[in-house]
C-alpha cells in the first residue's frame, strides 16, 4: 500500500498580498487590449549596434512616454467618490513591473519614472537597470511597499481606493499616468490580461526582422478603443523615426570614441 504523502502550506509572500489587492480592484475596470503589428526593422537594426545597447524596456517606454506626451487623453484617468471625474495630469508618471527576487522566489514589484520622454536612453536603461539590481532595502520604493503589506487586508485596500479615487495628483505619483509591462525574450504570451491604468503597454519579443506585436491595455471609461488604435500608430512612428535617430546617435558617439 502505497504511503500518503502530505504537502506543506506557507504564508502567501508579502509581495504577493499587495499584486493581489491591485489585481482585485483592475478586475473591475474594463479593459479593452487593442494590438498591432509593427515593422521596427531599422529600429531594431540600429539598436543592435548602438554601444551600450539600452534594452527593449527602455526603448517602448521613452516612445509610448513621447505619444503621451503628445496626447492629453491618455495622461487622464477616472476618480471615483461621490461625483466620478477626470482628471489629466500635466505630465508622464510611467509605472513598470520589474522582476526581483524575495526570499528565494521571483516576485514582482512596481517602480515610476517621471517625464521618461525627457531622459536619454542610457539614463533609463540605468535607471531600470538599477531597480534590477539595487538590494531591496535601500531602495525607498521596496521599502513601502513591503511595509504596506504588513498592515491588515482590510486596511490596505481601504488606502488603495483612497490613493486612486481623491486625488489625481497622488495617484499619479504613486500609482503612474500609464504602465509598462511585457516578457521579452520569453517569446510567450498572457492571454488574461487586466489593467488598473489608463493606459498600459505590452510587447512581445522583437523578432530579428524587427517585427513585434505591441498591445496597449486602455480603460475604455476614459478612452475609446479607437484613441488606442491612433496613439499605436503614432508609438510605431515614434520607434521608426525619433528613437531610431537616437540609437544612430549613440552609434555614432561609438564609433568616434573607437
Amino acid at each position: 500500500m502505497m504511503s500518503q504523502r502530505i504537502g506543506f502550506t506557507r504564508p502567501l509572500p508579502a509581495p504577493r498580498r499587495l499584486l493581489g489587492d491591485v489585481l482585485q480592484v483592475a478586475q473591475r475596470v474594463p479593459v479593452a487590449i487593442v494590438e498591432r503589428k509593427m515593422l521596427l526593422t531599422s529600429t531594431a537594426q540600429t539598436r543592435a549596434r548602438a554601444v551600450p545597447r539600452p534594452g527593449w524596456c527602455a526603448v517602448f517606454t521613452k516612445a509610448w512616454a513621447m505619444v503621451c506626451k503628445r496626447r492629453p487623453e491618455l495622461r487622464r484617468c477616472l476618480l471615483g467618490g461621490l461625483v466620478p471625474r477626470l482628471y489629466e495630469h500635466p505630465g508622464n508618471v510611467a509605472t513598470i513591473a520589474v522582476e526581483r527576487e524575495y526570499q528565494g522566489e521571483p516576485t514582482l514589484f512596481f517602480v515610476q519614472i517621471d517625464s521618461p520622454e525627457e531622459a536619454g536612453l542610457l539614463e533609463l536603461e540605468e535607471q531600470l537597470e538599477h531597480y534590477k539590481t539595487c538590494p531591496l532595502q535601500e531602495e525607498a520604493v521596496f521599502r513601502q511597499q513591503m511595509r504596506r503589506t504588513a498592515m491588515p487586508g482590510s486596511l490596505r485596500r481601504l488606502i488603495l481606493w483612497a490613493e486612486l479615487h481623491l486625488s489625481g495628483r497622488q495617484r499619479a505619483r504613486k500609482f503612474g499616468t500609464f504602465g509598462v509591462v511585457g516578457l521579452p525574450g520569453l517569446d510567450v504570451r498572457v492571454l488574461r490580461q487586466t489593467a488598473l491604468l489608463t493606459s498600459t503597454l505590452d510587447y512581445d519579443t522583437v523578432a530579428p526582422d524587427g517585427s513585434v506585436e505591441v498591445r496597449i491595455l486602455c480603460d475604455q471609461r476614459v478612452i475609446d478603443p479607437a484613441v488606442a488604435g491612433r496613439a499605436l500608430g503614432d508609438l510605431e512612428r515614434v520607434l521608426r523615426y525619433e528613437i531610431t535617430t537616437e540609437l544612430r546617435y549613440l552609434h555614432a558617439l561609438e564609433e568616434r570614441a573607437a
